[in-house]
């Protein structure tokens, strides 16, 4: 039993659906079925027929939707086969994430298994290896086993794998003695399997941070990491083909500069390709693999499975415009030298690929009927569904569609976004006299009139106005709605990534000092190639640090005007920098202790727990926040419902969502009768914060005032009486609210935005404040872990460590072309 699933077998059209794919009567076109339901049928389709499922569509924002969508709605085993960045030309360093994601869905799909793969049709478009050689590439490795090391090694080597002194991602493999560790697309952490003499004697995962076992297995699979593969049975002809374009550049129409570049690099590629040297981007080599060696994705599911095709018209205008662009690009990369003639025909033709999918059960769905193809169906079946209305977070609107809903005897599911959320709809429900159960699962029978509030978000909510079903969406109620959680992260040390830095940019390494980061460099050490930074210091000297060792290194966090004086290597001059800075810490510390000394001795406002309209503003938030901003949320409403004054800082980038904690806190202070003063170092921040604000607070009676130098006199002159009267609830500004002249009714909170970049004088003042009122202080500048140990138990800190909204993975590319380093 599924609630949310149910009304579909109960549909006409549905049902003929699933008859048609049992009795395979295809090719099946359907038509009716729109962008916010489509993801609930293919849903349903995966309850309901037990096959692999493609699920094809016309770009890749609209295959993610949908991913998103199925995973939502509780699918389990979906994967999103996404779009590759072909990178044509030389490439030292990029992101992998999205390749990893592609291989775990091949390594899936070669193992026969049942899942559902959402894919753009550009995706699908990509020459990979055959299935028949991924299976004969992959090894299974059991206790017992007896094993040649060489052999594995050399496997590996043929697989993808990239030999390292020790594995830190995906793709990679270290042979020591006899242990052998190595990390596949398909599993959260990577394999160690540990021989005596030739005998597999253990295998167990690890984590890749400490490097310590999680978990004993009794067997491994060791199966390729990337989809193009040099194997010895085509490696010749791999070899006689760049040679034959070597010998025909010549006779090109191109510079003599663009010839040598040619020349050059596909002298390279060969010579690689010849002493089997780990290739990183082998997209390159595609035209010069034998075809009957690759093929597409289609090829690894099932001949009886299921091709879902989103939008079959769309498709076919789509693939016109991926070749349009395709060949704009190859143009421009001819005309530099780093392609040839061959490049020109880099992915399947769609034609062709079609042929691969109508070989298994084909459905094609468009939401109007128009002979969308030339295709003649076997099956024509309409469905009858509506999008929902939005309601402009106007809960009148909501509870007056509700009650027609329920007059009309529908079945009613709403999605919340949170359960936060979720529990908060229900309160609000409540008050205006209409009932809603929350449910933590589908597995109930839903009847007529009933309202069920579950959590989850859609790109839209629909409605089955025959079978009396409709689902609103959490996007419809409060607006932009709130994203779904991130994927949780590996637990370990958080990483800086050698693609924050750019070239150019100081450098603090822990044990010498400042320096400039001077790029990425690959060096050969004992027969090993590795990456390594190169950080220039003073007269010259240069230390490479291995990109394993980041965690030894910091930006330098100081003034944008001044740069920093770099050290020498070997000299004492750090450690004397060092023994300062602890200096400075213990003072700093000092003077925080005597503070709270002060503030223990002294009684703050006890402001009230939440209110129904904090929950009600904390609902327009248009995202979901952060499990760091929820943890610095509760920690700072903790510390003003005490009788004590706060004093907490706020660490987080840029964009981490520091201003809506703060907010928070400013509309909990104003709820209680409490002035707000939000005190930033510069005018134009004061007015974007004003901006923010009237924004944020505009559903709500609070009084909002600036006070700047874009204000006239007379403006300042209002509002100062204003504020002294209590009228106006809370004040931005710079130092200016610092002024004497400036006096507050009633001041509960201040809110300092870098309190770092005021004066002396001015910190002078904020003292003041501190030893009577709530204080919370902003700050994007990271602080130091030294420091942070330092003032541990002293100072109250919250630290927002990610952005509020998900965002897909952006690749980035440190690129090498015509001797330019290109980002």
């Amino acid at each position: 039993m599924n609630f949310l699933i149910d009304p579909l077998k109960k549909m006409d059209s549905y049902k003929r659906l699933l008859q048609s794919i049992e009795e395979k009567k295809d090719p099946i076109r359907t038509h009716g079925i729109l962008t916010e339901n489509t993801g609930h049928i293919i849903y349903g389709l995966k309850n309901h027929v037990k096959k692999q499922n493609l699920v094809l569509t016309y770009d890749e924002k609209r295959a993610r939707n949908l991913y998103d969508d199925i995973v939502n709605l509780g699918g389990e085993q979906v994967y999103l086969f996404p779009e590759k960045e072909y990178i044509l030309y030389d490439v030292d360093a990029h992101s992998n994430e999205d390749n990893n994601r592609r291989l775990e869905v091949i390594s899936k799909l070669n193992r026969d298994e049942d899942i559902i793969v959402v894919a753009s049709v550009h995706a699908i478009l990509d020459k990979i290896i055959s299935k028949e050689v991924f299976q004969n590439m992959t090894k299974k490795i059991s206790i017992g086993d007896e094993v040649d090391l060489e052999e594995i090694k050399q496997l590996l080597i043929l697989s993808g794998y990239e030999r390292v002194p020790m594995v830190e991602g995906i793709g990679q493999f270290s042979l020591r003695g006899g242990i052998l560790d190595f990390f596949p697309s398909d599993i959260k952490n990577p394999i160690r399997i540990e021989f005596f003499d030739i005998e597999v004697d253990s295998i167990r995962s690890f984590d890749i941070i400490d490097q310590r076992s999680i978990e004993t297995l009794d067997k491994a699979y060791i199966m390729p990491i990337k989809e193009i593969l040099i194997l010895d049975q085509y490696r010749e002809e791999i070899i006689k083909k760049i040679e034959d374009d070597l010998s025909d550049i010549e006779e090109k129409n191109i510079s003599e500069e663009e010839k040598e570049v040619m020349k050059d690099k596909f002298t390279n590629l060969k010579n690689n390709v010849s002493e089997n040297i780990y290739i990183g981007n082998r997209e390159i080599l595609i035209p010069y693999i034998p075809e009957k060696f690759l093929s597409s994705i289609i090829s690894y599911f099932k001949e009886d499975g299921l091709v879902y095709v989103d939008e079959p018209k769309r498709i076919e205008e789509n693939i016109e415009g991926f070749f349009r662009n395709y060949e704009i690009k190859f143009e421009n990369l001819f005309e530099n030298g780093e392609l040839l003639e061959r490049h020109l025909h880099i992915f399947h033709e769609y034609e062709n690929i079609k042929q691969d999918i109508f070989k298994r059960i084909y459905i094609e769905n468009s939401a109007l009927l128009t002979n969308s193809s030339k295709l003649k169906p076997k099956s024509l079946i309409k469905f009858t569904s509506k999008g929902t209305q939005s309601y402009h977070k106007k809960m009148e609107i909501l509870k007056s569609e509700l009650n027609y809903y329920r007059e009309e005897n529908y079945k009613i599911v709403i999605m919340s976004g949170t359960e936060d959320r979720g529990k908060r709809l229900k309160q609000l429900l409540m008050e205006e006299d209409i009932n809603a159960e929350i449910k933590s699962s589908y597995d109930s029978k839903l009847e007529d009139s009933q309202i069920v509030i579950i959590k989850g978000s859609l790109q839209g909510g629909f409605e089955y106005p025959e079978e009396k079903f409709v689902l609103i969406n959490d996007k419809d109620i409060f607006g932009a709605g709130k994203r779904k959680k991130r994927r949780k992260k590996r637990d370990g040390k958080k990483i800086l990534s050698f693609t924050d830095l750019k070239t150019g940019d100081y450098i603090v390494h822990e044990n010498h000092g400042i320096g400039r980061y001077d790029g990425v460099e690959q060096l050969d050490i004992q027969g090993v190639k590795k990456d390594y930074l190169n950080i220039k210091y003073r007269d010259g000297d240069r230390l490479y640090v291995p990109i394993d060792q980041m965690n030894l290194i910091q930006k330098y966090i100081g003034s944008d005007s001044i740069n920093p004086k770099v050290n020498k290597l070997s000299s004492a001059e750090w450690a004397k920098t060092k023994q300062k800075a602890m200096k400075a810490v213990e003072d700093m510390a000092e003077e925080l202790l005597e503070l709270y000394a002060k503030r223990e001795d002294g009684e703050g406002f006890k402001f009230s727990q939440d209110s129904t309209w904090q929950r009600q503003f904390e609902d327009l938030f248009p995202h979901e926040e952060t499990e760091g901003q929820l943890e610095s949320i509760e920690e700072i409403k903790t510390d003003m419902q005490s009788n004590k004054p706060m004093d907490r800082l706020l660490c987080g980038d840029v964009g981490y969502g520091k201003t809506e904690v703060a907010l928070r806190a400013a509309f909990k202070a104003v709820l209680d009768g409490k002035q707000v003063a939000f005190l930033v170092p510069t005018t134009i921040l004061a007015q974007q914060h004003y901006n923010t604000i009237r924004e944020r607070f505009s559903k709500f009676p609070v009084e909002i005032a600036v006070l700047s130098r874009f204000r006239t006199a007379a403006e300042q002159k209002r509002d100062l009486a204003k504020i002294r009267a209590g009228v106006v609830d809370i004040v931005v500004g710079t130092h200016r609210i610092l002024s004497k002249d400036l006096r507050f009714k009633d001041l509960g909170l201040l809110i300092v935005d870098e309190e770092q970049r005021f004066g002396v004088k001015h910190k002078e003042a904020l003292k003041q404040f501190k030893e009577s009122i709530d204080v919370l202080t902003l700050t994007a500048t990271p602080i130091p872990r030294t420091l942070h140990m330092s003032l541990s138990g002293i100072r109250d800190m919250s630290v927002l460590e990610e952005p509020p909204e998900e965002r897909y993975p952006v690749q980035t590319y440190v690129v090498e072309f015509n001797e330019q380093m290109i980002r």
